[in-house]
């Protein structure tokens, strides 16, 4: 049984739990206001939903991270003049990403309602942990039925599923064995929507969601459509014709964060700019970690639109940082990941350091203590876009005013240093850069409360050096 309309899986409903997965619905929409949030599930004008991926023991928690992410795919307008309702979602995508006509920022000052999304919801269907199915696989080496290949070699180490050699299957809901089908010869339940004669799988998924082609050269099925795709004998996969030309061939190998396999991987991955090759999940599993480095060549890791994003994240924490005073006195030695640069710079609270070479805050300490005078002149002759703050009475005083928006300005730093007890002068400067740095805050009241926990943690401190 197929589910509702607005949603095409095999129905889990009355099913008991061991045939039931954890899925992950596709949940495509567009905005009513050019200022609406994209992140506002209120806001949401759905257009289509489908299944995209399930929900693996591997990679669950991830995954269900994920699910909080929302992609912007395409303008409205071209969804509408390519007859987005009727094309497979996939294929659509994929047409617009082979268009010359748009640039990677496509969505650079476009209104919020003249834009596609890809939002995610959580969900249940049919099947194993990496597949929707309505039926198991025989293995003819060992003779047991499996959810899929993929469940049997995670188990069986004595030797592969020989998918070439499968061709007999057992219904997950009436449990009749029979030929390969997509539909149950006995309870008459769809199985599936898709299979491949030669890999010989049985999975529900729309071509919303998963487009597939079988490639001789890669002797596998691959996601993606034949006709925008060519198989690259040197790199040994298939890839997108757009970039065919231009990329730079290396063989597929292992994910650069766990290791795993990215030849038979069924999850995404993607190269990343310095090259190195990485899960979807494994890459957004280090965003979440605050990791900006790849963790092989320590180059700067986001790719796309969370070049952007991440790097305009790292900008407002400099901006929000102060040098502590002690640091003002001494400089180090820097270097950039990206390109080599090497400059001086005064050290960091958080280790933060741009590079006005590259535009990026992607560097580490390489050397401690120069000379002073080698940071001053640095700042005379390259004069960086993105400086230091340093601790200085004016400086504290207009990041409380910048800070602080529900009292009048004017008296924003006569109330903040009756808070305080003392005056924001030069006497005070390390004990304002520790209440900044530690204890970030966007009103008076939030001021308020981290004022007292920054008076608890110089008790803490005080009692610790006691």
């Amino acid at each position: 049984m197929i589910a509702n309309q607005h949603l095409n899986v095999l129905d889990p409903t009355g099913q008991p739990d061991r045939i039931k997965n954890d899925i992950i619905i596709s949940v495509v929409f567009k905005l009513n206001g050019p200022n609406d949030n994209r992140f506002d599930k209120d806001k949401w004008q759905i257009l289509k939903k489908f299944a995209s991926e399930v929900i693996c023991n591997e990679f669950g928690i991830q995954q269900r991270k994920q699910c909080s992410n929302v992609y912007r795919k395409l303008p409205l307008k071209y969804w509408e003049q390519n007859n987005g309702m009727l094309i497979p979602f996939k294929k659509l995508v994929q047409m617009f990403e082979e268009d010359d006509n748009y640039s990677e920022n496509w969505f650079d000052d476009m209104p919020q309602n003249e834009q596609i999304y890809q939002g995610f919801e959580i969900g249940q269907s049919i099947g194993c942990e990496h597949y929707i199915t309505g039926c198991e696989l025989k293995c003819e080496t060992c003779g047991e039925f499996y959810g899929c290949r993929r469940c049997h070699d995670d188990i069986v180490s004595d030797h592969l599923f020989p998918r070439e050699k499968t061709w007999t299957i057992r219904c997950l809901f009436c449990q009749k064995e029979q030929p390969l089908s997509l539909k149950c010869e006995q309870c008459l339940h769809i199985l599936g929507c898709q299979t491949c004669s030669i890999c010989k799988y049985v999975q529900y998924f729309t071509d919303d969601a998963k487009l597939v082609y079988h490639c001789n050269s890669c002797k596998a099925c691959n996601i993606g459509t034949r006709e925008f795709s060519v198989h690259c004998d040197n790199c040994g996969t298939c890839m997108s014709k757009k970039f065919h030309k231009t990329h730079q061939c290396q063989s597929v190998g292992d994910c650069c964060v766990c290791l795993g396999d990215l030849r038979d991987t069924k999850y995404v991955w993607f190269r990343l700019g310095c090259g190195h090759q990485i899960h979807e999940s494994c890459y957004d599993a280090l965003l979440d970690q605050s990791q900006f480095k790849c963790p092989v060549c320590r180059k700067f890791l986001p790719i796309g639109e969370d070049i952007g994003i991440i790097g305009r994240h790292l900008q407002q924490i400099n901006k929000m940082t102060v040098i502590y005073p002690e640091q003002t006195q001494t400089a180090v030695k820097v270097e950039c990941w990206d390109c080599g640069n090497v400059f001086p710079q005064l050290e960091h609270p958080f280790g933060i350091y741009y590079c006005n070479k590259c535009k990026l805050f992607n560097c580490s300490i390489k050397d401690r203590y120069i000379d002073l005078q080698d940071y001053m002149a640095y700042l005379v002759i390259e004069n960086p876009i993105e400086r230091q703050n340093l601790p200085t009475p004016e400086y504290f005083k207009n990041h409380f005013i910048n800070n602080i928006h529900d009292i009048q300005e004017n008296q924003v730093i006569s109330e903040v240093e009756q808070i305080l007890g003392f005056s924001i002068d030069y006497q005070n400067v390390g004990q304002l850069a520790v209440l900044i740095n530690q204890f970030p805050f966007h009103s008076f009241k939030e001021f308020k409360t981290c004022y007292d926990k920054f008076l608890q943690f110089q008790a803490n401190q005080q009692n610790e050096n006691e």
